[in-house]
């Protein structure tokens, strides 16, 4: 079953949009009129509240998460690990600007559940992490380039890079006294003081 719509905005463009019902999902196709062509645009997803979407930690160490709505505890062991979050507790945490999402302490891997408008301010964010890179490339990094990241950085790379040079530091395997001073001087910690 198909329902369309017609809207006329004020500059004369029309707007249909058609409601196309699959057997599991639904999708919405939108299609704008100028003229005598037509250009569609890309198909939105609609997530039911309990479909799952798949979640990667970018905390270090273990990570929990209540879900808001689904009460379910979701448990990620260490930075990297994916687990499967219902849309409904992602949704939750978006409308409330929670630090998982924002901060972020775990990154959304669905590209169609990104694609939609409603989640484009967290797809920006996204985009800043992969320039920034994961926390072992940016531990290669030459100084120079590592502080530059690090500023750049979100907060929760930060906090994982941050934590990263803190385990470096405890199993005397880190070997930059300069990214140590770096890390001190962006993240406000004082970590050169544990220094065996």
């Amino acid at each position: 079953m198909a329902r369309t719509t017609t809207k006329t905005a004020t500059s004369g463009i029309k707007t249909a949009s058609v409601k196309e019902e699959a057997v599991e999902k639904e999708t919405v196709l939108e299609t704008t009129i100028k003229g005598n062509i037509v250009e569609p645009k890309k198909a939105v997803k609609k997530f039911e509240a309990t479909e799952l979407v798949e979640v990667q930690s970018v905390t270090q160490g273990e990570l929990l998460l209540p879900g808001k709505k689904s009460d379910i505890l979701y448990r990620w062991g260490n930075y990297g690990d994916i687990t499967e979050v219902e849309y409904q507790d992602l949704y939750t945490l978006k409308s409330s600007h929670s630090d998982y999402i924002y901060k972020p302490m775990f990154q959304i891997l669905n590209e169609e559940l990104l694609e939609d408008a409603r989640w484009k301010d967290v797809k920006e964010l996204y985009k800043k992490m992969i320039s920034s890179g994961d926390i072992y490339e940016i531990m290669k990094l030459p100084n120079a380039q590592f502080k530059q990241t690090l500023m750049n950085a979100p907060k929760g790379l930060q906090d994982a890079i941050k934590i990263e040079v803190a385990s470096r530091i405890e199993n005397d395997t880190m070997d930059s006294i300069s990214k140590i001073k770096t890390v001190d001087e962006i993240c406000g910690t004082d970590l050169f003081s544990i220094l065996k």
